[in-house]
């Protein structure tokens, strides 16, 4: 009976990991709209995903906030969400290339750190060690998953942009942030 119990709970849980397995993310271009107070974000993700095995469902980590659509290929696509992740059913077969987007929305609660600092001021800063970009982030979050990262912060003209890196460029006229990340990148927003 042991056994019996042991297998369905590996049988539970090995169609997750191989769908994960099946796909690499290449790029993520994130674009984040970001509140001058509170803590709730709308974003848009464009996932550059590499079909590695068989798989049709495109599996990627999302906690706390809410997809409200997606496309595959530019054409409106049919997605499931529950607690922890966001499936799409993306069809093929291996070795092609997907691109991916979504659109989401909610209150982040963690990856991407929302308060005040020590004079008072709202900020923004992004924390996503070791696994931590799935609270805020539709990925496929994991240590082993590396992939190149364009970013994109809307925000207004009362927020101040820190960034440790010197790919970050500003458009002061629609107050956009954008950084290109092929490397590790720190960009923080305060008020």
């Amino acid at each position: 009976m042991r056994q019996i119990l042991a297998l369905a709970a590996v049988l539970a849980v090995a169609p997750l990991g191989a769908q994960q397995a099946a796909f690499h993310v290449s790029n993520y271009d994130l674009t984040l709209d970001l509140p001058e107070t509170g803590k709730t974000i709308e974003g848009r993700a464009e996932l550059t995903v590499v079909r590695t095995a068989r798989a049709d469902t495109l599996v990627l980590d999302l906690l706390d906030l809410a997809v409200k659509r997606v496309w595959l290929v530019g054409k409106p696509a049919g997605f499931t969400q529950d607690d922890a992740h966001v499936r799409v059913f993306v069809g093929g077969v291996r070795a092609d290339t997907l691109r991916v987007a979504l659109e989401y929305a909610g209150a982040v609660t963690d990856g991407l750190i929302v308060g005040t600092d020590g004079a008072g001021r709202w900020m923004a800063f992004g924390d996503n060690w070791p696994n931590r970009a799935r609270h805020w982030i539709p990925s496929i979050d994991h240590p082993r998953d590396k992939a190149t990262v364009t970013w994109r912060a809307a925000h207004t003209h009362a927020l101040a942009r820190i960034a440790s890196d010197s790919g970050v460029s500003h458009d002061d006229r629609r107050g956009a942030a954008r950084a290109v990340r092929p490397r590790q990148l720190r960009m923080r927003l305060r008020a």
